[in-house]
């Protein structure tokens, strides 16, 4: 089954969403995920600032803007009434998560969900809009299958056997619409994979897809490879500025935590970084550890 991101830019206007339908609504089998519509988590974190400092009449009023602008995404999506009023209402429930902060406490567990609200509401609007094309579909919350453990991992026996599970209830459906960035943490409060968590999620769907988990763990791990190639390049200044995306990538597809490797994050030169990064695609290229870009989306 073939793995496809696609970011909040590819879906972040009503005619690049759709254009993402085209490009997914073939018969070949799939799971797509989707990221929140470009600006929409940084607006959540304005909002959850307010929520935290008790800002309230400014967190109403970014509370009400977004609310609008999902509505009018819809509405131009949209031209079945009984489904655009479907996904209306589902846009209006997702909001009440939002409102009812203003009234409550606010800890880092409700900011975690105020920042869930964009990928649950990015990949309704795309089910909506591909149930009008009349593609059949099944969206698949990530909640019931993507979970990291007390360490923060990815707990990866978990999500393969939640993931098998899901996919098996909808035998004949050939289209699975899920969210990155988003999942459950072992206390199953909300969590989310961190920035960059969308590629995140797509990868460890595709390796879950091609391979036991037991493969997972018996590959290299992902300091080994570094440390062993660029000794000499690593030796005063340790791997920095590749950033989380290749770690948690090179990672879910084998290679082992990518917290070892973030922990080295530091200040790098930039002639390095870059020399260092061509290496290691290099690297993945050669261990069919890389995912190929299509168009406006990541394909693995």
């Amino acid at each position: 089954m073939k793995v496809c991101k696609f970011g909040g830019t590819s879906v972040g206007t009503v005619e690049r969403m759709k254009h993402v339908a085209t490009l997914i609504k073939d018969a070949t089998p799939k799971i797509v995920v989707l990221s929140a519509t470009a600006g929409t988590t940084n607006h959540l974190e304005e909002i959850a600032a307010n929520l935290f400092n008790r800002e309230i009449e400014q967190a109403h009023d970014r509370i009400t803007r977004l609310e609008f602008q999902f509505i009018e995404f819809a509405n131009g999506l949209l031209t079945d009434e009984k489904l655009k009023r479907e996904a209306i209402d589902y846009i209006l429930d997702r909001f009440q998560q939002l409102w009812k902060f203003t009234k409550d406490s606010f800890t880092s567990v409700e900011e975690k969900e105020v920042l869930a609200q964009g990928e649950l509401i990015s990949t309704a609007l795309m089910h909506f809009y591909l149930r009008e094309l009349k593609v059949p579909n099944v969206l698949l919350c990530a909640f019931d299958f993507m979970r990291i453990g007390p360490d923060n991992e990815p707990d990866l026996e978990y999500i393969e056997q939640k993931l098998r599970e899901q996919l098996a209830c909808h035998p004949g459906i050939n289209l699975f619409i899920t969210q990155g960035f988003i999942c459950k943490n072992a206390y199953n409060e909300t969590d989310n994979l961190k920035r960059g968590g969308s590629d995140y999620t797509a990868s460890l769907i595709r390796k879950i897809n091609t391979g036991s988990c037991s493969e997972i763990k018996s590959t290299l791990r992902f300091e080994e490879i570094i440390f062993s190639h660029f000794r000499r390049d690593l030796h005063h200044t340790i791997v920095a500025g590749i950033g989380n995306n290749i770690s948690k990538c090179f990672c879910s597809m084998g290679i082992g935590p990518y917290r070892t490797f973030n922990k080295c994050r530091s200040s790098f030169r930039t002639k390095r970084l870059s020399a260092i990064a061509d290496k290691i695609i290099c690297l993945g290229n050669r261990s069919h550890l890389k995912g190929r870009t299509h168009n406006n989306g990541l394909y693995y």
